[in-house]
């Protein structure tokens, strides 16, 4: 699926993440958001693939030096696994690791109107 795009907003209906991993502004807002360390109390990319079910022996080398962007792999890999994981997965996925900072973050990407729907849908609050 393409991303449809008005005015540098992207409407959200059904859009597949590998659509969204063009969009360099976007990326580095999630990469940077989810690298941090295991040991700052937040989830992150460790918890992503663990919630797409990416193995542990496979993220566990997907730390720094080996990889610039551990969340870009963990992305990467979510594509090839799941071609069909779509921003809605993603934000669901997110919900449940409690990281609506990401998706707040995220958010301004989008298409307003499309964002609250799918808030509202998956139950997510401004916190």
């Amino acid at each position: 699926m393409k991303v449809i795009t008005f005015n540098s907003l992207t409407f959200v209906r059904n859009v597949d993440i590998d659509d969204l991993r063009d969009d360099l502004d976007l990326m580095r807002v999630v990469t940077s958001m989810l690298n941090g360390a295991d040991n700052s109390g937040l989830k992150n990319y460790k918890d992503l693939a663990d919630a797409c079910g990416i193995s542990s022996e496979r993220y566990k080398y997907l730390q720094p030096p080996c990889s610039d962007s551990p969340t870009e792999v963990v992305l990467e890999d979510i594509v090839v696994r799941r071609p069909k994981f779509t921003v809605e997965d993603l934000f669901t996925d997110l919900r449940d690791m409690k990281r609506s900072d990401v998706i707040e973050a995220i958010s301004c990407y989008f298409v307003e109107e499309d964002m609250k729907a799918m808030k509202r849908k998956l139950k997510i609050t401004n916190e």
